[in-house]
């Protein structure tokens, strides 16, 4: 297939498999573009321009799709954020703005929480975060008929003829399609359509842990049902730092069928990115120091009482005689006696922030402790 326009293409290999991506010039900071579902990293060829004329861009295949490596069973959301990261770690090897459409907003926001160092913003186009919350059976009623399609035209040339037999496209558009379609595993779309791609996904806390500045996307909902309108309001109440588009009389694909409503909304965020805001990692320390200073002086404040009440009961109580009298058996004065560190495990402050932080290693999975 041709390349994008003035982008070069390189393989990588990843733990699980190959993973093809386009590379563009170096005009800037990296920006990483993550395709939908049945996509490929050709559908960006239509905003492909104006980003990488500012952006240093990466375009993926995601695993299964395009001419990425295929994986047996290995489709959920946690794998292709980790095909995401590992790019991140030995590619890139900076902090990049992920631009995702759908799945690939999905593995975008999967990267982003995991890895907050490396995320500087993040786009998210009309992404379904909560389409298994709403059972199955749509997802298999909008993705049977695709699946079907693949199943048995397993050719681009016979996959076209039934775009334009069945959906009515013209048959221009329905090639276009069919070539991605052609290169797309149908064992992806099986574990969309019995729910074990959202397996031990958990939308609401994912969001919350997310750091970077957020650009939601919102595709007309009459004519797209990957994200409702209450949908979009929840999702923006557990976001730390969101801004909201709604692109109205637009389906799924924003920027495919309306490139300049996508880069209207989405550049003016990329400028306020380069406007001097702290780096994600600066931001991070920042929130996890100010955090930590509050849970430790809740704890100096509870020691204190608790040495306040200690000095009282141990105060000796004076008879009629004005000597002191003796104490009953089994009223002995409260003592506190160290037992080692105090762990510390703050209600508001997330653990997401500590391994970030940490310059000595706590982020390999340990909590934070504090001395006594």
């Amino acid at each position: 297939m041709p390349r994008l326009n003035g982008l070069r293409e390189h393989t990588f290999q990843a733990s699980q498999t190959d993973i093809r991506y386009d590379e563009g010039p170096d005009n800037g900071r990296p920006t990483l573009l993550l395709h939908g579902m049945t996509r490929n990293c050709r559908s960006w060829g239509s905003v492909i321009g104006p980003l990488s004329a500012r952006s240093h861009v990466y375009a993926l295949d995601l695993r299964g799709h395009g001419e990425s490596g295929r994986v047996d069973r290995a489709y959920r959301y946690h794998n292709f954020a980790q095909d995401v990261i590992e790019i991140a770690d030995k590619v890139i090897r900076a902090p990049a703005v992920l631009i995702g459409h759908s799945l690939g907003a999905l593995a975008g926001l999967k990267a982003a929480a995991d890895r907050p160092h490396f995320a500087r913003g993040l786009v998210v186009e009309d992404p379904p975060v909560y389409a298994y919350e709403r059972g199955l059976e749509a997802l298999q009623t909008r993705l049977g008929p695709v699946h079907r399609i693949i199943r048995e035209g397993r050719t681009a040339s016979r996959i076209a003829e039934r775009l334009v037999r069945d959906t009515g496209r013209e048959a221009a558009a329905a090639r276009r399609r069919a070539n991605s379609l052609a290169q797309c595993d149908p064992t992806l779309l099986e574990q969309a359509m019995d729910g074990s791609m959202g397996a031990d996904w958990d939308t609401d806390p994912l969001l919350h842990r997310i750091g970077c500045p957020v650009l939601l996307l919102q595709a007309d909902p009459s004519r797209s049902v990957a994200l409702t309108d209450e949908e979009a309001m929840r999702a923006q109440t557990h976001l730390q730092t969101c801004t909201f588009r709604r692109v109205d009389g637009v389906n799924h694909t924003i920027h495919k069928e309306s490139p300049a409503a996508f880069l209207g909304a989405v550049e003016p965020f990329l400028d306020s990115l380069e406007a001097g805001q702290a780096e994600p990692g600066r931001r991070i320390r920042r929130a996890a120091r100010d955090a930590a200073a509050r849970a430790v002086a809740r704890v100096r404040v509870g020691l204190q009482c608790a040495w306040s009440d200690n000095l009282r009961r141990s105060e000796p109580t004076r008879g009629r005689n004005g000597r002191a009298a003796s104490r009953r058996p089994g009223k002995r004065p409260l003592q506190l006696r160290r037992r080692g560190p105090v762990r510390l495990d703050p209600p508001d402050c997330d653990q997401t922030l500590f391994r970030a932080a940490s310059p000595n290693g706590i982020g390999s999975g340990s909590r934070p402790t504090w001395p006594g």
